[in-house]
């Protein structure tokens, strides 16, 4: 299934859904768009391919050639679902490079909850936990955002990426409006701040996906280091 038009950024999704006798067995959607030197792709969290038909992978992987060869695309980047253990290896044997270094990092650590949160803190640096009761010691609060505090979030990404010396993404803040519309029907998403004085210091926003929450975007004002609003937002994460 092919969009009729394009949608923010000039993205453009292919969706396909595999399906044996009647049953979703797999499926998979690549955002592309045209630069001056030809398409690219991007394949996030997937394929999907249900564990009972792993030989349905192989066909999911001739269709994705397939998609790109249809878009006459240059270049494809796969991102397999966090979990998956047999993709990575599936797409080296298929002439795919693997653990490409782009230059940011798209996950710093991965924590396991399982155990609850008393073990995690237990897990903890002294000096983290310590951050964050000083943070609450020196004013700093936490409290829940909404959509009208979606433009706020996106100015203190931007402060962020300015003091980094990187290209803003999302590059618009209509991305991140239209992400929470989408999201916030099914309650997926988290939006909160760290706050002093009634001004938000730190802005984060959570995805919610299977059983993984990923911190997808943060930001800071780079003011009132000494209250720790990062740490403590790291600890209310």
């Amino acid at each position: 299934l092919r969009a009729p038009s394009r949608g923010p950024g000039g993205w453009k999704p292919i969706r396909v859904v595999m399906t044996l006798l009647d049953e979703i067995v797999g499926g998979f959607q690549i955002l592309h768009r045209s630069k001056w030197w030809g398409g690219i792709g991007y394949l996030s969290k997937g394929p999907v391919v249900a564990p009972e038909f792993p030989e349905v992978a192989d066909f999911a992987f001739d269709l994705i050639r397939d998609a790109c060869q249809g878009e006459r695309l240059k270049a494809l980047v796969i991102q397999p679902p966090d979990v998956c253990t047999q993709m990575p290896s599936r797409l080296a044997h298929r002439e795919f490079s693997l653990d490409v270094v782009t230059g940011v990092n798209l996950a710093t650590w991965v924590i396991d909850l399982r155990g609850g949160f008393d073990v995690v803190e237990r897990q903890m640096d002294g000096e983290a936990r310590r951050k964050a009761r000083q943070a609450v010691k020196r004013g700093v609060t936490m409290r829940e955002g909404n959509e009208s505090d979606l433009q706020t979030f996106y100015e203190l990404m931007l402060s962020t990426c300015l003091r980094q010396k990187v290209t803003p993404n999302p590059s618009t803040a209509e991305y991140v409006f239209r992400l929470w519309s989408a999201a916030k029907e099914i309650e997926c998403l988290r939006l909160y701040f760290a706050d002093y004085e009634g001004k938000p210091l730190t802005g984060l926003l959570d995805i919610g996906f299977g059983e993984t929450l990923t911190q997808w975007k943060k930001g800071w004002t780079s003011t009132e280091s000494q209250r720790n609003p990062n740490d403590l937002s790291t600890y209310d994460a």
